[in-house]
């Protein structure tokens, strides 16, 4: 089976199954490590107080992803 064809069968059954049958350890570890940054970041970059075109509307949506990873990751 090429690896195409494999991807597409993957995805298929992932389309019929629940989601969480498709996330494996391992991309939840990248979700963990991925939240990890956002909230080092948030902890660390210097926050200028401009949200539309500065640090500080990237760092709320660091918040917000790390709030939205850790909600998925506790279910």
């Amino acid at each position: 089976m090429s690896a195409n064809t494999e991807q597409a069968s993957i995805a298929k059954k992932c389309i019929e199954s629940t989601p969480d049958d498709c996330v494996t350890k391992d991309m939840r570890m990248l979700l963990q490590n991925l939240a990890n940054l956002a909230n080092q970041a948030s902890d660390e970059v210097y926050d200028d107080d401009d949200l539309n075109h500065g640090t500080a509307g990237i760092l709320s949506l660091c918040d917000l992803l790390v709030a939205k990873i850790d909600a998925y990751l506790e279910n």
